[in-house]
């Protein structure tokens, strides 16, 4: 059994310190950097993709298989019927949550 003799790469990529942290400059340009890539990302602009028109279209066939999971000839666990329903709150949510996002801040999530 051999041993590599080279030193191990870090695991772990090195941490700002909290001073450099605080630098309001250093903050205002990465906000400045990333609000013009995230305007053109915003939740708002993406009625015009594929994506964006599919949405709408994906709710009634999950509403018709949640409804076809809580049918009792199923017998599917409650868990999994909960499950599925907590999904759909999960994305619910984050969807009203890039919608108040956007109008408040004129950013995206």
């Amino acid at each position: 059994l051999r041993l590599p003799t080279s030193p191990l790469p870090p695991l772990l990529a090195p941490r700002a310190s909290p001073a450099a942290l605080l630098d309001a400059s250093a903050v205002a340009s990465v906000h400045t950097s990333l609000g013009d890539v995230s305007s053109t990302l915003a939740f708002a602009d993406q009625a015009g993709n594929l994506a964006g028109a599919l949405f709408p279209l994906s709710l009634p066939p999950y509403l018709l298989f949640l409804y076809f999971l809580g049918y009792e000839g199923n017998r599917c666990p409650k868990t999994a019927q909960f499950g599925a329903q907590f999904l759909l709150l999960f994305v619910v949510s984050t969807v009203l949550t890039g919608i108040v996002t956007k109008g408040t801040y004129s950013s995206s999530l």
